[in-house]
């Protein structure tokens, strides 16, 4: 009985995490109509850093090796910062509903990362879900080309989708960090808290010595809700995904998980104007088809 209420409390913060990763998504999408892509990268980290390191400073034990912590800071450096700059960019410029599922291609790239670095085999479902990501993305490109083909070249199009594609090569690399970390001998709570910290302080290093800080000024602008919003919907998504992984079996919570491309489809036809948001069927169908070979890899992997 015990065992079935985890499984069901798993599946529901996994289903959760990925509601709250969509909703990132279209907090985004609406905060950067105006906005910029750094102010709310940098509110975002911000939200993180006040939610998630108070808690782990509290209630959990901070003695870890120096490789552990030094692989937690990578994993920040890689996911949370290089990742979200170009994923957030992605959003502005391609749309929420095409940068996701390009984003979940990055189990391809942790898959070709951990063969290399990891050393773990390469197996012929490994490959067939390689190949269901690989077109999905592939056909993702070829509708947003078509659609844009009157006001972008082909060069201007391939450095477009060059961002969520290295927003995901980023992703796939975070997972090699953190099994550094954990086999060093570190904690997925302290360790997100360093992860978020590093991204914090890296972001304000760079802002802080080329744009600057953001105004404080900016709490009056009506889109600074949206900046807020996007940084909690992302810091209780990885919370609950985190929680979900730990509480439930990996084939439940990875597949739910898998799911919030989807889910910003939906959100996107549902809050979104068709002028900020074009969903077509061939981005519905190439979503599907990168899910299914992103959980695929996930979960052989």
């Amino acid at each position: 009985m015990f065992e079935d209420q985890s499984v069901l409390l798993g599946a529901i913060l996994a289903s959760i995490a990925s509601l709250m990763f969509a909703f990132q998504y279209i907090f985004v999408r609406q905060g950067t109509q105006k906005g910029t892509v750094s102010d709310i990268i940098w509110i975002s980290l911000l939200s993180n850093v006040v939610i998630l390191v108070p808690p782990a400073l509290l209630l959990y034990d901070f003695s870890m090796t120096i490789m552990s912590v030094l692989a937690f800071m990578g994993a920040g450096l890689s996911g949370s910062l290089f990742a979200r700059i170009c994923m957030f960019t992605s959003i502005k410029r391609l749309g929420a509903s095409r940068t996701s599922p390009i984003v979940a291609s990055n189990a391809l790239f942790a898959t070709v990362l951990a063969v290399l670095v990891l050393d773990e085999s390469l197996t012929l479902v490994h490959l067939f879900g390689v190949i269901l990501i690989v077109a999905g993305v592939t056909l993702i490109s070829y509708d947003t080309a078509e659609g844009k083909r009157v006001n972008l070249t082909r060069r201007e199009l391939a450095i477009l989708f060059f961002v969520p594609i290295l927003a995901a090569v980023f992703l796939g690399i975070e997972p090699i960090f953190i099994s550094l970390a954990l086999e060093a001998g570190g904690s997925i709570i302290p360790g997100t808290a360093i992860v978020v910290t590093t991204a914090f302080v890296g972001f304000t290093a760079y802002t802080g010595g080329t744009t600057g800080l953001p105004s404080p000024s900016l709490v009056r602008k009506p889109y600074f809700k949206w900046y807020i919003a996007a940084g909690v919907a992302t810091t209780f998504g990885l919370l609950a995904a985190f929680s979900a992984i730990q509480i439930a079996p990996v084939a439940i919570a990875v597949p739910l998980i898998q799911t919030s491309p989807l889910l910003v489809i939906v959100l996107s036809m549902l809050f979104l104007s068709s002028k900020l948001e074009k969903v077509t069927p061939v981005v519905l169908v190439s979503t599907v088809i990168i899910i299914v070979g992103a959980t695929i890899v996930t979960l052989v992997g």
